[in-house]
């Protein structure tokens, strides 16, 4: 899995901070999520150059007025941390990214 974080405009930057961590500390869903797993934008693949047939979803959403936080995830097809990747076990990943979220905002 790889956080696209980096990948979306510059002034959206830091506005969710520590978020990764958030993740971290609220899963209860079947898909192991580890911050030390992410792939950095510019590291790798994960690189501006792989981007050049349009702009990320990321990119994208982050150039909406009024938008003040924009990021993607990528999951694998198949498995993560040697878990199944399915339509149910992506599901609960997204809950507890929805957790985090939610923790974040209460932060506030």
């Amino acid at each position: 899995m790889h956080n696209q974080n980096a990948n979306s405009s510059l002034r959206m930057d830091g506005n969710f901070p520590g978020g990764n961590i958030l993740v971290e500390r609220v899963q209860s869903g079947t898909l192991p999520y580890h911050s030390a797993h992410d792939l950095p934008y510019g590291q790798g693949w994960n690189q501006p150059v792989n981007c050049q047939q349009g702009m990320t979803f990321a990119r994208w959403a982050g150039s909406v007025a009024g938008v003040r936080l924009s990021t993607s995830f990528e999951l694998p097809y198949a498995t993560a941390g040697e878990r199944e990747v399915n339509a149910a076990t992506a599901r609960a990943f997204g809950a507890d990214l929805a957790r985090a979220i939610a923790a974040y905002l209460r932060s506030l």
